[in-house]
C-alpha cells in the first residue's frame, strides 16, 4: 500500500482540510444579545417552521460521514479480487450504504481507493462477473471486522493521524478477509469525508438524513440511469434453435436461455472472458419479461449485480437448455433405436448362417 493513498495532506482531502478551520456557528448568541430580547427572538420560530436556517444549512454542508474504500486481491491472478466501499455516520457509526463487489476473473484493478467515492462504486462491478459465494460471505463479515469503536476512531482521527488509523483498519479488515478465504490479499485503502448533502443527492439519505427507503420498484427508468448503484445491463443477442427451440411468447422466469454477448468492450468483455476461462456456454436464467406491443424485453441474470437484455421483435425459437437436454435425450434414445436395429439384424443373420451350414 503506497503513502500517498494514506496521504494526511489537506490537498489529498479538501473536505477534512476544510473542516479544520472553525466558523463562528450562528447558534452561538454574544452575551450582550442575550441580555437584551428583542424582536430577533420573535422571528426564530418562524424560521424554524419556514425556510432552513443558516445552521440548517450548514448542518447539511458539514461532514459527517466517513467512506472507506478498500481494494483486494490475491497475488496469484485468477483466485479473489474485489473491493468495497463502506459509508457510515461519524457520530453514530451506522452504517448508511456497504457495497462489496468480488469476482474470481483473471482481472487486475486498474483503479485506486483515492478515486472519489461515486466514481469508485461505479467502477466496482467492471473487476468482472460477481462471485456470490465469496462476495455474500465476505460481505456478511465485513461489520465485525470493523467495528463500532474502529469506525469512531477513525472519524476523530481523520484530522490527525488518519495514516496511523487507517493503517490499523487496514489490516485489521486483511487478516479477517484472509482468515475466511485462506488466501494472501494485498490491500490499499482511503476514506473521503461526506456530507448529508452529498449522500441525498446520491440517493442514499432522504431530506430527514435517515437511509432512503425509496424501493427499487418505485424508481423510474430515468433514476436507474442516474444511480450509480443499480445493476450493470450487459446487451445479448438471442441464439436461433428453429427445431428444438422454445417460442419467446412462451418463455418464463426461471427459464435457462442461450445467448451471445452483443460486445467484447467493458463488462460485456469481462463477462465473455469469464465464461471462456471457465468453458461456459452464455447460458443464463430469465429473471423478468417485459412484452410490448412491437418488441419484448427479455432480462436475464448474469450475476446478482449484472443483467443481461435480450430485445426481440419477433416470436423466435430461441435456445434453451431444457431443449437442448430434450435434443440430447432424443438424439440418445434414436442411438439406442439404431444400436438394438443392428443387434436384431446380427441376430438373424447368424441364425440364418446356421441353418445355412446345418440344414
Amino acid at each position: 500500500m503506497s503513502a500517498d493513498m494514506l496521504s494526511n495532506d489537506p490537498a489529498a482531502h479538501p473536505q477534512s482540510a476544510a473542516a479544520e478551520t472553525p466558523e463562528a456557528s450562528p447558534l452561538h448568541t454574544p452575551p450582550a444579545a442575550e441580555a437584551a430580547p428583542g424582536p430577533e427572538e420573535d422571528a426564530l420560530p418562524q424560521a424554524a417552521g419556514g425556510e432552513p436556517s443558516a445552521a440548517e444549512a450548514q448542518e447539511d454542508n458539514a461532514p459527517h460521514y466517513l467512506a472507506l474504500k478498500y481494494t483486494f486481491f490475491t497475488p496469484k491472478r485468477g483466485d479473489l479480487c474485489g473491493a468495497f466501499c463502506l459509508i457510515y455516520d461519524g457520530h453514530s457509526t451506522k452504517t448508511v450504504n456497504q457495497t462489496l463487489w468480488l469476482t474470481r476473473a483473471d482481472t487486475q484493478i486498474t483503479f485506486k481507493p483515492s478515486e472519489p467515492w461515486r466514481s469508485f462504486m461505479r467502477l466496482l462491478s467492471q473487476l468482472g462477473p460477481y462471485d456470490a459465494i465469496w462476495g455474500e460471505k465476505l460481505n456478511a463479515i465485513l461489520p465485525d471486522l470493523f467495528p463500532e469503536a474502529d469506525r469512531a476512531a477513525l472519524f476523530e482521527e481523520r484530522r490527525l493521524d488518519v495514516k496511523r488509523a487507517l493503517l490499523r483498519v487496514e489490516n485489521e479488515i486483511r487478516h479477517g478477509f484472509e482468515r475466511a478465504t485462506h488466501n494472501f490479499f494485498n490491500v490499499a485503502s482511503d476514506v473521503e469525508l461526506l456530507t448529508r448533502k452529498d449522500l441525498e443527492e446520491a440517493g442514499l439519505l432522504d431530506p430527514t438524513g435517515s437511509p432512503s427507503a425509496e424501493s427499487d420498484e418505485a424508481r423510474d427508468d430515468g433514476e436507474r440511469a442516474e444511480n450509480p448503484f443499480e445493476e450493470m445491463i450487459v446487451q445479448c443477442l438471442p441464439v436461433i434453435d428453429p427445431v428444438w427451440g422454445k417460442v419467446a411468447s412462451e418463455l418464463a422466469p426461471n427459464d435457462v436461455v442461450e445467448v451471445t454477448l452483443k460486445n467484447n468492450a467493458g463488462t460485456a468483455g469481462l463477462v465473455q472472458k469469464f465464461l471462456e476461462s471457465t468453458n461456459q456456454s452464455p447460458t443464463f436464467p430469465v429473471e423478468e419479461i417485459d412484452r410490448r406491443e412491437d418488441k419484448t424485453y427479455i432480462y436475464l441474470r448474469i450475476s446478482p449485480d449484472i443483467l443481461g437484455l435480450l430485445t426481440l421483435t419477433k416470436d423466435l425459437r430461441l435456445k434453451t437448455k431444457r431443449a437442448v437436454v430434450e435434443k440430447e435425450r432424443r438424439m440418445v434414445a434414436l442411438d439406442d433405436l439404431f444400436f438394438f436395429a443392428m443387434l436384431g439384424v446380427s441376430v438373424v443373420g447368424l441364425l440364418l448362417a446356421v441353418r445355412y451350414l446345418f440344414m
